[in-house]
């Protein structure tokens, strides 16, 4: 077949007959392939790289926050919206504890922080108290606003 030619709809047929999983878009249901994945999690080699990466000074204006948020998020199997909801009423310093409201028909938790989160969390809270925020928020940007989480439930 040539550059300029157009495809005959036998062609076409054998394509669309390759295509197995449908995509809505618009109200259209259009056919892609389905990659399949050879895992859906990170090996523990993975997440620590991701964490060292995470408090690099020159990658992020708050290293200590990004790295705290990774941190929990780990270790605590946090989603996006239920770590971007943490208040600062949600730690506990006294008794090393962390309380997770969690989503999607989870029950609400209370756990022990470990090994350097607590470290991870006063850090954070060192800096976080320099920002001078008017938000209740564990995780707020530099500009002392919430955290954006598109996802979040309400």
């Amino acid at each position: 077949m040539s550059i300029n030619s157009k495809p005959s709809i036998e062609a076409i047929s054998q394509t669309v007959d390759k295509i197995d999983q449908p995509l809505t878009y618009n109200k259209t249901v259009m056919n892609y392939p389905r990659r399949e994945r050879s895992r859906a999690y990170l090996t523990p080699d993975e997440v620590q790289k991701l964490l060292e990466a995470s408090r690099k000074e020159g990658f992020s204006r708050n290293p200590e926050r990004n790295y705290c948020l990774l941190l929990l998020m780990f270790r605590h199997g946090l989603r996006v919206s239920e770590a971007c909801q943490l208040k600062l009423t949600d730690i506990d310093l006294k008794e090393k504890r962390i309380h997770i409201n969690r989503l999607k028909k989870g029950e609400e938790t209370r756990q022990t922080l470990y090994n350097g989160e607590l470290g991870a969390v006063n850090a954070w809270l060192k800096v976080r108290k320099q920002i001078q925020p008017h938000s209740n928020f564990l995780f707020i940007s530099s500009a002392g606003k919430r955290s954006p989480d598109s996802r979040s439930a309400g």
